[in-house]
């Protein structure tokens, strides 16, 4: 039988986690993760399954690792050097997106604002299937007039949409 890891445990002196925020730490608690290579062997997506780890909470353990020169296996991002301009790292994150993704990325902002406002709850399925209606309804949109298509190529070379 294995040790438990403990939220005592990641938040006694000495841990590499101490600094982080209570929310991070209980996430990490939940894992099980005691040390930086326990942490570097989970996943982004990994953490987004446990309970009350948001997309604040998994960006912090991401960012922690990242200023420790380390990163999740499935994400792309290393520790700024003083040779690189700053949007670099930020491009690297981008990589693989397509106009639709950041649209609906732009859509389901509103639609969370809209559910917030309302006071209404939604499963984060119905979000972000209404946030890729949207985006699909503007990529529609924006093929009927072919002058702002060409703007946007135009600006955007890496646009395969």
């Amino acid at each position: 039988m294995g040790f438990a890891v403990t939220y005592n445990d990641v938040s006694a002196e000495g841990s590499p986690f101490r600094d982080l925020s209570v929310r991070a730490r209980k996430t990490l608690a939940r894992l099980g993760v005691g040390t930086v290579d326990d942490l570097c062997a989970r996943t982004f997506a990994d953490l987004r399954e446990v309970r009350n780890c948001g997309l604040t909470t998994a960006t912090e353990l991401q960012d922690f690792l990242v200023s420790i020169g380390r990163s999740f296996p499935d994400c792309r991002v290393t520790k700024k050097s003083d040779d690189k301009k700053p949007h670099q790292d930020a491009q690297s994150l981008l990589d693989g997106f397509k106009p639709r993704d950041w649209l609906a990325g732009q859509a389901m902002a509103a639609i969370v604002l809209a559910i917030w406002q309302m006071g209404t709850s939604e499963s984060e399925e119905e979000i972000a299937a209404a946030a890729y209606m949207q985006a699909d309804a503007m990529i529609a949109e924006r093929k009927k007039h072919p002058e702002c298509r060409q703007k946007w190529d135009d600006k955007n070379p890496r646009s395969t949409t």
